[in-house]
């Protein structure tokens, strides 16, 4: 299995599979949940009355800090599941949070270290849109990393994948 996180500021909750938010783009019906993303402390929630009764609680909109807790807590339980049910895994996250590579990104959740309760001995040991920058191949909004990227990523780390 591969894990692969997203930005720190980033809160996807799941709702009732009857549930749907009216005029919501970033919502994901499975067979059990509809699963709706924040998109971050200044996502398009912001713009939806029902989306903030949920988010307003996970975000402090006065202030330029994010809790970065519920994502790190998401990491280490992804983690852990796999470690107990026995799941051969490796995981990242599409930016290095300890080094992000823009602005955007650094908006979306940075860290100075990892918290020493996520094991890292099955990390990938690198992230997609950081090799997009090393390799000068820049995404136009500076998040989504281009197939190509994707490709790389998946060639060059290849023998790390437990899938």
């Amino acid at each position: 299995m591969y894990l692969q996180y997203s930005g720190l500021s980033r809160i996807d909750i799941p709702l009732d599979i009857k549930v749907t938010v009216p005029n919501y783009t970033f919502q994901k019906k499975t067979n059990r949940r509809n699963w709706v993303a924040s998109g971050g402390r200044n996502g398009s929630w912001i713009g939806c009355d029902m989306l903030k009764r949920f988010f307003a609680y996970m975000y402090d909109i006065t202030s330029d800090e994010c809790p970065y807790d519920l994502s790190l807590h998401e990491i280490f339980r992804g983690i852990e599941l796999c470690k107990t049910l026995r799941i051969p895994y490796n995981w990242s996250s599409y930016y290095d949070y300890t080094n992000p590579p823009n602005k955007i990104t650094t908006i979306d959740g940075s860290v100075d270290q990892l918290p020493d309760y996520i094991d890292m001995s099955n990390h990938i040991g690198e992230w997609p849109l950081n090799i997009a920058y090393e390799s000068g191949d820049i995404p136009d909004d500076g998040v989504h990393y281009s197939r190509s990227i994707g490709e790389q990523y998946l060639m060059r780390n290849k023998n790390r994948f437990n899938i």
